[in-house]
């Protein structure tokens, strides 16, 4: 009890000294409000960077990810934790892991899944989906066998690393 009124005390002595921290009002546009999409090399996927840069060593991103339905990604892997959020739609995810049957999950929004560093992993999109990944770069893609099908006339991809 005693621990209250001295603590209560400073509080007061910091608020009528003015030492007390202001409070000063922030507007915080929306994240998807301002994303630049564009083509992540594969044919019905686009990706945008919504904070930090995905390819940069050490670097913590966030990044979201569109898919066409029926777009299936062959098996690939990252070096890096994949941590996913589907914000709308289905996705079914196939983890392949060395001496273990194969783990399947049908992901919908609202879920959530980590898929490990250096998992194998292939990703079939049931209806138009999108997800939200996030990890410590870089994220580099290594494809087991086939890679994505060339989305046409794919631009060179131009990330905008944010802070």
């Amino acid at each position: 009890m005693r621990r209250f009124f001295v603590t209560s005390g400073l509080a007061l002595a910091m608020l009528s000294s003015g030492i007390a921290e202001e409070r000063k009002e922030v507007v915080v546009q929306p994240a998807n409000a301002s994303l630049r999409w564009e083509s992540d090399g594969c044919a019905g996927e686009s990706l945008a960077v919504v904070s930090g840069c995905p390819f940069q060593q050490g670097a913590p991103f966030v990044l979201r990810l569109r898919m066409e339905k029926g777009l299936f990604v062959p098996s690939h892997s990252h070096p890096i934790d994949e941590n996913i959020t589907v914000l709308r739609g289905r996705l079914t995810l196939r983890i392949l892991k060395e001496n273990s049957p194969i783990t399947v999950v049908l992901l919908r929004q609202g879920d959530f899944f980590r898929i490990p560093a250096y998992a194998f992993h292939l990703a079939e999109a049931v209806e138009e989906t999108e997800i939200q990944t996030n990890g410590i770069g870089p994220l580099v893609t290594t494809w087991m066998k086939d890679h994505c099908k060339p989305a046409v006339a794919a631009a060179p991809r131009s990330v905008d690393c944010k802070p």
